[in-house]
């Protein structure tokens, strides 16, 4: 599932994904956002990322993905 705002709406979507590829666990690879411009690389800087290690990693060469049409959820 994908979350994500549109205004002041939380639309839901599904994602469907698949490929083959390897997993690696732990590996020794670090966040490094520099002094990128790019919104997500302000949002690991924002969120205190810069440095942190990932627990997994995985490596694709072909990767299929289809994301569904959001539908709004209903707020509580």
């Amino acid at each position: 599932m994908r979350y994500a705002r549109h205004g002041d709406d939380v639309l839901r979507s599904s994602v469907r994904a698949r490929a083959r590829g390897l997993v690696y666990l732990a590996p020794r690879l670090r966040l490094a956002p520099g002094d990128s411009a790019h919104p997500l690389a302000q949002l690991v800087r924002e969120l205190g990322l810069d440095g942190a290690r990932p627990l997994v990693c995985r490596a694709t060469v072909a990767r299929q993905t289809v994301l569904g049409a959001g539908v709004p959820v209903p707020r509580a």
